[in-house]
């Protein structure tokens, strides 16, 4: 079983009882969307998370920049970097109409 497999587990409440809502079915989807695309670039992640509304996270902490792609619940992508050398933030809303790996490929080559 896959990581997102168990997250597609996990049931309104999880994170306190009252708290943590469970994934929806569009995350989910890109979310495999994302675990794909990163495993074909050869970096595939075990850092992957819930997150509480619905969503799923994935953090990359052996980059060489902080990354973390967010997949919300409604199935959007974003991309969040911090070029730790020069403490550069950037924010980035991934494209619906165009591959996801061909997206990620600037973040994870």
């Amino acid at each position: 079983m896959t990581i997102l497999e168990d997250l597609a587990l996990l049931e309104d409440g999880w994170l306190d009882g009252d708290a943590g809502k469970a994934i929806t079915a569009d995350a989910l989807a890109r979310a495999t969307e994302v675990a794909d695309a990163a495993k074909e670039l050869g970096n595939s992640t075990e850092s992957v998370f819930p997150t509480e509304e619905g969503g799923v996270r994935f953090y990359w902490s052996e980059s060489e920049n902080q990354l973390t792609v967010d997949v919300e619940p409604s199935g959007e992508v974003s991309v969040h970097t911090v070029e730790m050398m020069s403490g550069v933030f950037q924010y980035v809303s991934l494209d619906w109409g165009v591959g996801i790996a061909e997206q990620l490929a600037a973040w994870l080559l």
